[in-house]
């Protein structure tokens, strides 16, 4: 049976891809591809470590982007240019790659930050000349001012992962609309994107990306985490977990308060909270000033495997971020365990697990209340979301469905 994790198998690809990309290019069969990748501020290198020695990254649990950009580059028989932000080199240096150090500092204060972003762009641009690539796979984060003056020569592929606006909120004043303007112009200059998720796709297509050049990549859990044994169906929701940064924009308050509201109802419910953050303090204070404070645990910050293991002894997952949200990754973490979510509107979770998961108005702690209430208290509405996680969750270990295989996608439209 073939082992789903090995790195070349993260990529799915037709026998004759590396002719077709450079057919697509303007390149004849036997000619040199290169291929930028811009590896934002993730351990790139050390990503490219154990992937040269035919591993995957076990800090997290989904293959990380950049394993998949390697083995894609390799499968493609390109040169892969990484535009790394740290100056480590690799313990073993291949051929077919190259690390160039782009540094992106993000300088405190208005000024500071704009400083940063000019450099960053004028050192991004001096590169892009100086390696004179293919293809140039870039975030959709990056700024404006160097997107829209990538060379007309390169094929532009955006790598979205986070929506550019709170779902369902997309900005209608004056300054929200002129940002959307310059974020327009600058993807103009864009081929192709690949998304992490349907709401990115469609707030592209706003942004004047043509849909049918955007693909919707499915994040691959390792199959060291996915469970052997199926969970029982006929559990009750009693053991709510959230994970996730301890910050305000997150909505761990809102879910404290949330459970003291529900505790009175459900005497033997309880609360873990996996995460550590900048508001840390405050968390562990207002817990401590809970009348259910028993009943809550904190666990600090948990490994992938600790993650993991957690979730297969919980029933519920929140996510009551009130922030951008591209696809909260946890959901699906959550869901690979049969544990289904109750998660704020923001995130886009329904578009993947219609039945599996709840949907509450985001900064509304009454609404998260009775959410909750919704599923901890109706024992038939909470086993036919378990019921339905099953058939949804396959996807996240088709490999043919990654970010490698839908970046080959992106570079043939």
């Amino acid at each position: 049976m073939q082992n789903i994790d090995r790195v070349e198998h993260c990529v799915s690809l037709p026998d004759d891809a590396p002719e077709q990309v450079r057919r697509m290019c303007g390149l004849e069969a036997d000619s040199e591809l290169r291929i930028l990748f811009f590896g934002g501020p993730g351990d790139v290198v050390g990503t490219f470590n154990r992937w040269a020695e035919g591993h995957q990254d076990p800090r997290t649990p989904v293959i990380a982007y950049s394993s998949m950009f390697y083995t894609l580059s390799r499968k493609l028989r390109a040169k892969g240019l990484i535009l790394t932000e740290s100056d480590i080199a690799p313990d073993t240096p291949a051929d077919d790659f190259e690390f160039i150090y782009t540094p992106r500092k993000h300088g405190g204060g208005r000024i500071g930050y704009r400083i940063d972003e000019y450099n960053f762009c004028r050192t991004g641009r001096d590169r892009v000349k100086q390696l004179n690539p293919h293809v140039i796979i870039i975030g959709g984060d990056a700024p404006n001012a160097l997107v829209r003056t990538l060379p007309d020569s390169a094929r532009v592929i955006l790598t979205v992962h986070n929506a550019f606006w709170p779902m369902g909120q997309q900005p209608t004043d004056f300054r929200g609309q002129r940002q959307l303007a310059r974020k327009r112009q600058a993807f103009r200059r864009v081929d192709a994107a690949v998304c992490t998720s349907h709401e990115c796709a469609q707030q592209l297509e706003v942004l004047g990306v043509r849909r049918e050049t955007c693909f919707v990549e499915m994040p691959q859990i390792l199959s060291q985490f996915a469970p052997d044994t199926p969970r029982a169906q006929d559990r009750e929701a009693r053991r709510l977990v959230f994970l996730g940064r301890v910050e305000p924009e997150k909505g761990v308050f809102d879910l404290v308060s949330a459970f003291d509201r529900l505790a009175e109802d459900a005497p033997d419910v309880t609360l873990s909270i996996a995460g550590v953050g900048s508001a840390s303090a405050d968390l562990e204070r207002m817990v401590a000033a809970s009348p259910f404070k028993d009943r809550i645990t904190l666990h600090g910050l948990l490994g992938a495997e600790q993650v993991h293991a957690l979730l297969a002894q919980s029933d519920l997952l929140i996510c009551p971020t009130q922030d951008f949200e591209g696809l909260a990754l946890v959901v699906i973490e959550a869901a690979i365990h049969n544990v289904p979510s109750v998660t704020s509107s923001i995130v886009p979770a329904r578009d993947l697990f219609p039945e599996g998961s709840v949907e509450f108005p985001a900064r509304d702690v009454e609404a998260l209340t009775e959410c909750l209430r919704s599923v901890v208290l109706d024992r038939d509405r909470y086993r036919e979301m378990t019921g339905a996680l099953p058939a949804l969750t396959e996807r996240f270990l088709d490999r043919s469905q990654s970010w490698g295989s839908m970046m080959y996608k992106a570079l043939t439209v």
